[in-house]
């Protein structure tokens, strides 16, 4: 469930150019944004959490991808601790450490005062909240957990009917760029966040998310399609007449 919060609270009134070094673990920072600077070149911005608790989250910008421009915005601090995975899991080890993605369209308004609108604002909110909430909690999130906007699955925003997330693989990533390695040994995995209609959600809690997942494939929509955020996509899981 989404943890609502001011903006401002969260990150201050405008985004920073650099982050300081003072806050959050330098080293996973520094790691994760260098490979993402390999990927789509250097991050354009970073919002900067200045109330910290547990661990110190923030969200990277990283410019429109070159081909096919989309913004691409991951998060760093999920990864200072590990996350708490239950032992009935098989190998719990490979699954306490991971990071958020998330992909905006290019025509998504990334201007700070028009970012921080509500209608424009939820999907950060959303991969923020989502990346506080296994330490909040003393759980784990992985492909295939899903996450509601609220109790009641209202839309995010008022011009969308997407009121769910879904966790995935980070498919638009390249070969090889889904995960980097910690000079402590730390497997940091890249996790994208999906989001949903309600009966795209109730499909996954059912038939679980790789039925989904081949259901999105059967559809025709291309990864790009899915994983950049498009309010308006076609909901696949609406009864046919």
């Amino acid at each position: 469930m989404m943890t609502e919060m001011p903006i401002e609270d969260q990150f201050g009134d405008e985004p920073a150019d650099r982050l300081p070094e003072t806050e959050g673990d330098w080293n996973l920072i520094k790691r994760v944004t260098d490979h993402f600077d390999s990927i789509f070149g250097p991050a354009e911005m970073v919002y900067h959490e200045e109330q910290s608790h547990v661990v110190h989250i923030d969200m990277h910008l990283y410019p429109k991808a070159p081909i096919d421009g989309f913004h691409t915005i991951v998060t760093t601090g999920l990864a200072e601790r590990p996350m708490n995975v239950p032992d009935e899991v098989p190998d719990p080890d490979q699954y306490r450490y991971a990071e958020l993605v998330l992909h905006l369209p290019e025509e998504w308004p990334m201007e700070w005062e028009e970012l921080k609108k509500p209608e424009n604002w939820w999907p950060l909110n959303a991969l923020y909240s989502l990346a506080k909430l296994p330490h909040e909690r003393e759980s784990w999130v992985w492909g295939g957990h899903t996450l509601r906007s609220n109790a009641n699955l209202d839309p995010y925003s008022h011009d969308t009917q997407l009121c769910a997330a879904l966790v995935c693989p980070s498919y638009l990533l390249p070969d090889g760029g889904e995960s980097i390695t910690m000079p402590d040994g730390r497997e940091v995995v890249f996790l994208t966040l999906a989001f949903l209609y309600r009966e795209e959600l109730e499909f996954c809690m059912e038939n679980y998310s790789d039925a989904f997942l081949d259901l999105v494939q059967q559809s025709g929509l291309s990864p790009i399609d899915f994983f950049v955020l498009d309010k308006d996509r076609p909901n696949l899981c609406l009864p046919k007449n």
